[in-house]
């Protein structure tokens, strides 16, 4: 097998994440517009939530680290709050599924997790 296309590692990373939310007793409503900011909406305590999931590959080979960055310098992907409630990351090499309220983005660029060697 050759080199996944990022297309389809983001469409793994929102299943982990329906996954996880299933388990967590959500109901989950998959998006399948792809020019819509919301991947999915999650329904949990009679409450809907719009949530946009970016999925991370790789880790800093230094120290097993990932820099989680909330927006990238183009408009294009920029959140709000009238967009999304919550920005979700999936790092696959920590095994790490972060869900971060949208107003909380607004306060830093980005966020830095750290592993350890095992990655444990």
């Amino acid at each position: 097998m050759g080199e996944i296309p990022t297309h389809k590692l983001g469409k793994a990373g929102e299943n982990r994440v329906m996954s996880d939310l299933l388990f967590k007793g959500c109901n989950v409503y998959p998006n399948s517009d792809e020019s819509n900011k919301v991947d999915m909406v999650a329904e949990y305590n009679n409450k809907m939530y719009r949530l946009q999931v970016k999925t991370y590959t790789k880790l800093h080979p230094r120290d097993n680290s990932v820099e989680i960055k909330f927006y990238k310098h183009d408009t294009k992907h920029k959140y709000t709050k009238a967009d999304v409630d919550y920005m979700v990351f999936y790092v696959i090499p920590m095994g790490c599924i972060l869900y971060i309220p949208i107003e909380e983005t607004r306060r830093r660029n980005s966020i830095h997790l750290s592993g350890t060697k095992s990655n444990r």
